[in-house]
């Protein structure tokens, strides 16, 4: 890779193991990227300032932490010509793993400099919002809540322990979902939006979402009972998907949603303050460039 690079360490990452990890290893990068820089972000820190400032100064910007440190770094990047790069060091890397990175540091550094870049989709939720594979209201939100106060575990644990807390405490929501195409409306015990097919690590909440297809889905629960909600959710902690007969699936690339009430909201895992009871989501279609495996 003959491109100016920067790399962007969310240290809060991981529950607070990333700065360690990457600090061991910038010895390892700095073989591959001889001119590297470094910017490291503590919790108090701003990604998005950061990675804004860094894109008016490199050509390659380097997500280093979890989804929401990519999320993050993406929207100062989007509608530029910078690239965005991801090395995978948080607890779900769900939009990693969709770019066909893995957990081998080594090798995702080689995928950086290969430098094989494609455009993918994201997804806009409001002014100079965007998430790049999932966005969750209900019990989706409430789970990723409790796993960022689980932050004693990591990886998939935390959400599989902040799953179950929510479902004791989540309640149904009504919900009214409109597309050019379908109006949905009823109660549910949650609606994600999704761009991507995994989130939490492993749970397959829409197998057929794609960030390059030019579209996106709308996965609402139907309101069954809490019972069957807990075996649906164990079955993807084991790696299936929902059984088609307790969810819509609505595919779209415009879609208006309301509530009926406050809700548990995260976009890529990072929890998200409710401002309104409608969210209009739009596909902006290959308006981010990344480097791919």
């Amino acid at each position: 890779m003959n491109k100016t690079i920067c790399f962007i360490i969310n240290c809060a990452s991981n529950s607070n193991k990333a700065e360690v990890f990457f600090r061991n290893r910038e010895p390892e990068v700095l073989k591959m990227f001889k001119q590297a820089a470094f910017i490291y972000i503590d919790e108090d820190g701003s990604i998005r300032e950061t990675a804004n400032k860094a894109a008016r100064e490199y050509e390659v910007i380097v997500a280093c932490g979890g989804d929401g440190t990519i999320k993050e770094t993406a929207n100062a990047l989007i509608h530029t010509n910078v690239i965005l790069g991801v090395l995978p060091i948080g607890s779900g890397n769900d939009f990693a793993k969709s770019i066909g990175l893995s957990t081998d540091f080594r090798k995702n550094l080689e995928i950086l400099r290969s430098c094989k870049t494609s455009g993918i989709d994201v997804i806009q939720y409001g002014e100079g919002q965007y998430f790049l594979n999932t966005m969750g209201f209900g019990l989706d939100g409430r789970t990723n809540y409790y796993a960022a106060i689980l932050n004693k575990w990591t990886g998939k644990l935390r959400y599989f322990l902040g799953g179950i807390y929510a479902m004791i405490k989540a309640d149904r929501f009504t919900y009214k979902c409109s597309t050019n195409k379908n109006h949905i409306e009823g109660s549910s015990w949650m609606v994600v939006a999704a761009n991507g097919a995994v989130e939490g690590g492993k749970y397959r909440i829409s197998p057929d979402s794609c960030n390059s297809d030019g579209i996106f889905e709308i996965i609402i629960v139907k309101p069954i009972s809490r019972l069957r909600l807990i075996l649906e959710f164990l079955k993807l902690s084991m790696g299936f998907s929902f059984s088609k007969q307790v969810i819509y699936q609505v595919t779209t690339k415009e879609c208006s949603l309301s509530l009926d009430q406050k809700l548990h909201i995260h976009a890529d895992g990072e929890i998200v303050k409710q401002k309104s009871f409608s969210i209009d989501f739009k596909l902006l279609k290959n308006s981010l460039t990344v480097i791919k495996a």
